[in-house]
């Protein structure tokens, strides 16, 4: 699945976890995002509403997909819920900015989160360590 203007993509989802490296990946390419968007709320949920404490080796990680550094891992088999906020992503003058939630919802789908991560759309990331500008790259 892709957004209408290309600027995010998710590709597949592996039910089984069988298979190497991840097994779902969203990218983000920050160039193609429209100006008119200044927050984005990643987050994870389990369509099937099992808890991340039922899943077999769950966690989430963000990766600059340029040289693969990790920029955040959680590891989530300590959380009875089926969703997940992971972080948001803040529009700045000097490009975006990752600010990690680490926060439970209770959701099978992302729209079911909507009305409990609304509040970190408010967020703001005043004056980040230089190692939490997202550069302006693919990003998954």
């Amino acid at each position: 699945m892709t957004s209408q203007d290309g600027s995010v993509r998710h590709l597949g989802d592996s039910v089984t976890g069988d298979g190497k490296g991840d097994n779902e990946v969203v990218s983000i390419d920050f160039t193609r995002v429209p100006a008119v968007v200044d927050r984005i709320v990643l987050l994870v949920t389990c369509h099937t509403g099992q808890s991340s404490a039922e899943i077999e080796n769950p966690f989430y990680r963000l990766v600059d997909a340029r040289d693969g550094t990790e920029l955040l891992r959680h590891d989530l088999s300590l959380y009875a819920a089926s969703g997940f906020v992971l972080a948001v992503l803040v529009r700045g003058e000097h490009g975006w900015q990752l600010r990690e939630i680490a926060d439970t919802v209770n959701a099978q789908h992302p729209v079911e989160a909507v009305p409990q991560v609304g509040r970190y759309l408010a967020c703001a990331v005043t004056h980040p360590p230089a190692s939490s500008v997202v550069p302006e790259s693919l990003f998954r």
